[in-house]
């Protein structure tokens, strides 16, 4: 790999760094993740990295992959919808999460 690259243009310095762009992926990646596990709990980042696979959750398929009772599921995705992090499309038993936009 290259080393990186340094211009001073004005008073503005430009540093390139070299190489592929799915090791810069991996680092942003690994970043949000660690940013997200220092305000969220375990099974709130389990929900968003199975959302990142899946196109929904709903309440009972949140209690099944993070072993808690519906009231907690509850409390854990409402607080998810209210950081901005999903966003939930139906009403009741029929409601599913989804990621927000902002994390596709």
């Amino acid at each position: 790999m290259e080393p990186p690259e340094f211009k001073l243009d004005s008073d503005v310095l430009k540093v390139t760094l070299w190489g592929t762009s799915e090791r810069f992926m991996e680092l942003t990646e690994e970043s949000q993740k660690a940013k997200f596990a220092q305000v969220l709990n375990a099974r709130q980042l389990k929900a968003i990295e199975c959302l990142q696979t899946h196109q929904a959750l709903t309440r009972k398929e949140y209690c099944e992959l993070t072993d808690v009772s519906s009231r907690t599921a509850h409390r854990d995705l409402i607080n998810l919808v209210e950081r901005g992090l999903l966003s939930s499309a139906g009403k009741g038993r029929g409601s599913k999460y989804v990621l927000a936009k902002t994390l596709r």
